[in-house]
Parts: structure tokens; sequence; C-alpha cells
């Protein structure tokens, strides 16, 4: 019974120590099982949390883009009518400037609103300062400009150059000697096509002569360098193309 009783506590010793280890294997397995389950569900959380974090923040960014968007608009608005209206502005003031600049220009120039004369280009205008008082001072290119900056065109800038480096100066263009060249010019052709037309006619002899004179050489002369006809060709013309051709010659021998 002893020897019986100690194989049983031997037994029962062993089986508690094997089942102490198992206990032991189980527990470790459930523990690095719960460990490993843990971890996978940390990191979906964390997967979770970034993904939502990155969504919120496209969310958020989205947002305030879209409100700066609409600042931006609205200030964009707000400049491009103040843009427009300056734009209006200095249109109208353009317009109108050159209109009533002569009432500031009789102040500031001392000029007599007589001695302005509008041109509108190349400048706007021309004073011509004391003329209409009988005692002319001097002379005044004037350029209207309704902008801050004033700045001048290339053209507005040649003609002050030119001004500025004194290359002005006075021209008396007689008209009457070029009316009176043209004149002669048309009565030149006119002589011209009526010699032509009658030189083709048959040659006929007419009552009306010519005394010939000491300049009748001379005449002939004249006749082939002017209108390439000789001597039987004019005595073929009638009377009144002889007379206008001897006037002619004349006219060339005053000249």
């Amino acid at each position: 019974m002893i020897i019986t009783l100690t194989k049983l506590r031997e037994v029962r010793k062993v089986f508690q120590i094997e089942l102490s280890r198992k206990v032991a294997e189980i527990q470790l397995q459930l523990t690095q099982e719960a460990v490993a389950k843990l971890e996978k569900e940390r990191e979906q959380l964390a997967k979770t949390f970034e993904q939502k974090l990155e969504e919120w923040k496209q969310k958020e960014i989205e947002n305030t883009v879209k409100v700066e968007l609409e600042k931006w608009r609205q200030e964009m608005e707000k400049e491009i009518r103040r843009d427009a209206i300056k734009s209006s502005i200095t249109t109208l003031l353009g317009k109108v400037g050159e209109h009533i600049a002569p009432l500031y220009m009789i102040r500031e120039l001392d000029v007599d609103p007589r001695d302005l004369r509008f041109i509108g280009t190349p400048v706007d205008y021309i004073a011509f300062k004391g003329l209409s008082s009988g005692n002319p001072e001097k002379i005044l290119f004037i350029e209207v400009k309704a902008s801050q900056s004033g700045a001048l065109t290339e053209r507005e800038r040649s003609i002050k150059s030119l001004i500025e480096s004194r290359k002005v100066e006075w021209v008396t263009f007689n008209i009457r000697k070029e009316i009176e060249k043209a004149f002669e010019v048309v009565e030149k052709e006119l002589a011209t096509t009526v010699i032509k037309s009658e030189i083709g006619k048959p040659f006929e002899k007419h009552t009306y002569q010519i005394t010939r004179s000491e300049g009748d050489d001379e005449f002939y002369e004249w006749l082939v360098s002017e209108f390439q006809i000789t001597r039987e060709e004019y005595e073929g013309l009638d009377d009144e193309v002889k007379n206008l051709l001897r006037r002619e010659y004349e006219s060339s021998i005053v000249r």
C-alpha cells in the first residue's frame, strides 16, 4: 500500500508538472494570438485613422481653398470695378480735358483766350501769346494730358525735340504763282492737243498770212522744239491756232 501510494503521488506530481507546462504553453499561445490580433487591430485602426485624417485634411484644404478663392474673387471684383471706374474717369477726363483746358491755361500760362488755336494733332493747341493785344511775345505749342504720368507719345516727343532744337522756320507760300504755272501747263497741253488734231487734216491754203519778220526763224525753231511740227505743217493750221502759237511763243520770250 505504501509503495502504491508513493507511486500515485509521483504520478500525480508528474501530471501536475505536465499540466502546468501545458497550461503555460496554452497561455503563451493565447497571449501571442492576442498580441498578434491586437497588433493587427492597431494597424487597422492606425490605417483607418490616417485615411480619415487625410480625408479630413483634404476636406479642410478644399474648404480653405474655396474660402480663399471666394475672398479673392470678391477682392478682384472690387479691384476690377475700381479699375473700370478709373478707366472711365480717365477716358472722360481725356475727352473733356481738351475742351476745359483753355480755362486753366488762361490762368496758368497767362494767355489771352483769343490767342489760342486748337489744332488737335500733332499737338492740341498753339498759343500766339500777345497777338490779340498787338504785342506778340512768343508762340507756345501746348499738349493737354489727363493721365497722371502725362507721358508723351513718340510723335509728340519728336515734335517737342524739334521745337527745343529750334528747328522752326517761317515759310510764305504764294499760291497765286502756283496757280499761274498750272494754267500755263493747261494752256500748253490744250495748244498741243489742238495742233495735233489739226496736223492730221488735209493741207489747205488760207487767206490768213503772217508777215515774215526777223524772228520767224527763231519762231519756227521753237515750233519744232516744243511741238515737233515743221513750217509746212504750221502753215496748214487755221488762223486761230496760229495766233495761239504766236502768243505762246511771245510769252515764252518774255519769260
